[in-house]
């Protein structure tokens, strides 16, 4: 009987023993530092250029700024009745009242973006510049604005 009594009391060891085990690891699971995996945001919000920027723009494709001391977001092309370049923030966009030799050369380009948008006879307010040009992006801006270097009315003169 003695047998009985000795097994009883090893194997309740055993136990004890394996539930320290147990603990011993999952404390050791848990004092291990978390890893932190950094993700990287690949969709990048559209920034607008500002007025001073778009100027630049237009010096590097040879366009002339009619009036460079305009106040306002948007700057007139090459003569007083030249097309005018308009930064529209809220809206997220640089629209372009064209003449209509401009507005042919855009059409005669057939610039292909996905943010282009081309309307003729849309700016009803100004007789001088009836058709209006819509980019969203500085890659289709840089595009148009080459185009509109080409307007002999709208290059710096050199």
């Amino acid at each position: 009987m003695a047998n009985k009594k000795v097994n009883t009391k090893t194997t309740a060891n055993k136990a004890t023993a394996n539930k320290e085990e147990k603990v011993m690891k999952e404390t050791k699971k848990s004092t291990k530092k978390a890893e932190t995996v950094k993700v990287e945001n690949t969709e990048k919000k559209n920034t607008m250029l500002k007025i001073e920027e778009v100027t630049a723009l237009y010096q590097e494709a040879g366009i002339k700024v009619f009036n460079p001391e305009a106040k306002g977001n948007y700057r007139i092309m090459g003569y007083k009745g030249g097309s005018s370049l308009n930064i529209v923030p809220k809206k997220g966009e640089y629209r372009i009242y064209s003449t209509e030799d401009d507005f042919t050369a855009i059409q005669n380009a057939e610039l292909k973006f996905d943010d282009l948008v081309v309307e003729a006879g849309t700016n009803s307010n100004d007789k001088a510049r009836p058709n209006t040009v819509v980019c969203k992006t500085v890659e289709t801006l840089k595009a148009l604005l080459a185009v509109y270097a080409t307007n002999k009315a709208n290059q710096i003169a050199s």
